[in-house]
């Protein structure tokens, strides 16, 4: 008997296999979307106006289509007066605070505000504002547009005051906790206050997460506090407490700072009489870091510290 050349019966499988679920096929635009599309494209055009009153359409249409009513505020800042257009954004924020976006309207109302009085007034209705949504997606985010304005104006106690509630909502409900917790250690800093820096320093290392079943927890900031909070253990002389920190940062193998760790992990262990731990860690730093800058410095210690030494 004989049989089907292959792509005879790849074209068979092919052609007459199942079809697709309808989950699956291709996906067709809604006629708001297509709205949506020519009110941008008329704004690309250049004709604002005209694509604000699309937008506006498309925003006041049951149920609104929420992008529009956004896209109605960011125009709004490019042909009518701040004033008008600050209230278009305040509203949206309003109605729309769980909204994605609705951050991106908190900013926009930002504009116009260049002098000490104009920070104030605005620092004021974003309060109001905040006061009006607490507990939404979007209060964290006006309350950090709020705190940076107080830094603006040089004013670190009310800035501070700021940062703290968003500090109190912890890592799981809020997307700017990581920022908060940075600049509050950054504020300690500056005003000398080292044993808040430090208590900040471990309440925020102690965000980090590694786990080989469900992936790891780092934020931007996240080695940087391993690495500032190693070296303030290190002025205050306590090298055991100092090494375990450097340690961490160490095995931390994607992060930056790595090679400060393991270099720093290495004096420390020294200083504490574990010579072999010491030169293991600049062995480490030497074989895994080969392209770092501190490799010239390893190898000084590594010769200080008797490692070759036979």
């Amino acid at each position: 008997m004989k049989t089907l050349p292959w792509r005879v019966l790849l074209l068979c499988a092919l052609g007459c296999g199942p079809t697709w679920p309808a989950a699956y096929q291709p996906y067709a635009p809604s006629d708001a979307e297509q709205q949506w599309d020519r009110a941008f494209a008329l704004e690309r055009a250049g004709e604002t106006s005209a694509a604000a009153a699309a937008f506006d359409a498309l925003c006041q249409q049951e149920p609104p289509y929420v992008r529009a009513c956004y896209d109605r505020v960011r125009v709004s800042f490019s042909f009518e007066d701040l004033p008008t257009a600050h209230a278009r954004a305040e509203a949206f924020v309003l109605q729309h605070p769980e909204h994605a976006l609705a951050p991106s309207a908190v900013d926009w109302m930002l504009e116009g505000a260049h002098t000490s009085d104009e920070r104030l007034a605005l620092i004021a209705r974003l309060q109001t504002l905040a006061g009006n949504v607490q507990g939404t997606d979007v209060w964290d985010s006006i309350l950090y547009r709020i705190a940076r304005l107080f830094a603006q104006l040089h004013d670190a106690e009310r800035e501070r005051e700021a940062l703290l509630q968003i500090r109190a909502l912890g890592r799981w409900h809020s997307q700017l906790y990581d920022d908060a917790m940075w600049r509050l250690i950054t504020l300690a800093a500056e005003a000398g206050d080292s044993s808040a820096e430090e208590a900040l320093l471990r309440e925020f290392v102690a965000t980090i997460e590694t786990s080989w079943l469900i992936g790891s927890y780092h934020s931007r900031w996240h080695d940087h506090a391993l690495q500032r909070l190693g070296d303030l253990l290190k002025r205050n002389g306590d090298a055991r407490a100092a090494f375990r920190v450097y340690r961490q940062l160490g095995r931390w193998h994607t992060s930056r700072l790595r090679a400060s760790g393991l270099l720093h992990a290495a004096e420390m262990a020294h200083q504490l009489q574990r010579r072999r731990t010491a030169c293991r860690y600049l062995q480490v730093l030497l074989v895994e870091e080969p392209d770092s800058r501190l490799c010239a410095a390893a190898m000084t210690q590594r010769e200080a510290f008797g490692c070759l030494a036979k």
